[in-house]
């Protein structure tokens, strides 16, 4: 795990755009996992930035979510196709069919799972190349969140406003060739210094990224101060 600590937020998330920008120039076509938490959303006005100054590409890459609303198509405002295209993917030259989701309208949600999971492992490098991740302050990673045990695979769960979803487990997620973990503001401070020092524990699901060989913890100062 490598921890980089900057001054504030603006200045985190832009070194969190160079850091996908260089997997990029290395490997335009690379499978890059996102999160639509609030966590990202300076990193995407970043690359947003970037490309309308003309200094990237985007549009040969693949892209993916850690979860996905069941009982909604790619095309749904409820999809988190649609909400990241919004975000992010539309204003960076990104074609519709490069966002890569479970079918949010499979009549199994649970066969769904397994067959995304599969098609992750298909991939040129075994899973994702990248995948950009928020912190809970109860120590989270997607829908992964604290308890007795945790779920390694892609899984269906419980969402806001009643919804069920499907989402990314732990062991899909750890498959990334990178992880790229961003928290900031000080009500994240306990859950990161727990993240980056405490015991390994499904109470904590973030601290599984101490095993991780690729794990880039970016940080602002205030989610910093009790490291």
């Amino acid at each position: 795990m490598k921890i980089f600590v900057y001054e504030n937020y603006e200045k985190m998330s832009r070194a969190a755009a160079q850091f996908l920008a260089a997997q990029l120039m290395e490997k335009p076509c690379s499978h890059i996992g996102l999160t639509a938490g609030k966590t990202p959303m300076g990193l995407f006005q970043e690359l947003i930035r970037l490309y309308e100054e003309g200094q990237h590409v985007f549009s040969e890459a693949w892209y993916y979510n850690l979860e996905e609303i069941i009982g909604y198509g790619p095309d749904s405002p409820e999809s988190y196709c649609v909400i990241l295209r919004n975000l992010l993917l539309d204003h960076v030259g990104v074609a519709p069919e490069r966002m890569r989701m479970p079918n949010g309208l499979a009549k199994d949600p649970a066969a769904e799972c397994l067959r995304f999971d599969e098609y992750l492992d298909s991939l040129p490098a075994g899973g994702l190349d990248i995948q950009v991740l928020g912190l809970g302050q109860d120590g989270h990673i997607g829908c992964n969140r604290p308890g007795d045990t945790l779920t390694a695979h892609s899984h269906v769960v419980s969402l806001s406003r009643g919804r069920t979803g499907t989402a990314l487990g732990m062991s899909s997620i750890m498959k990334a060739n990178c992880l790229l973990m961003l928290a900031n503001g000080e009500d994240k401070a306990q859950a990161v210094a727990d993240m980056c020092h405490g015991a390994i524990s499904t109470h904590c699901p973030a601290t599984f990224l101490q095993l991780h060989p690729n794990a880039l913890v970016l940080l602002d100062q205030a989610a910093a101060s009790r490291l």
